[in-house]
């Protein structure tokens, strides 16, 4: 299962912890009580620096990173705590072969 939070990256860091971070960790919480091996996605998009909090505070199993994040910040602060998805940036044609 994956959770978007498409607004993420317009929040304060009060607004994030309280939008979403904690309503993300009330949703992990009940499917987990209802589907206890239920893998889950978190995708906090243009969360930036927050995605060090998110990552320590919401039990996922994995987070997706949008194209933006720094790829040695996500390597560095969010990698080492939990797996990563994506940082494709969509306007980067792909190649033939």
């Amino acid at each position: 299962m994956q959770i978007f939070d498409t607004w993420a990256g317009v929040l304060s860091p009060a607004e994030f912890a309280r939008w979403c971070i904690a309503p993300t960790k009330r949703i992990v919480e009940k499917v987990r009580a209802a589907v206890p091996g239920a893998r889950i996605i978190g995708f906090p998009r243009g969360a930036g620096a927050s995605l060090k909090c998110y990552a320590a505070e919401v039990p996922v199993d994995a987070i997706g990173l949008d194209w933006m994040i720094d790829r040695s910040f996500a390597r560095e602060e969010v990698q080492s705590r939990v797996a990563v998805q994506g940082n494709l940036d969509p306007l980067v044609p792909g190649r033939r072969r």
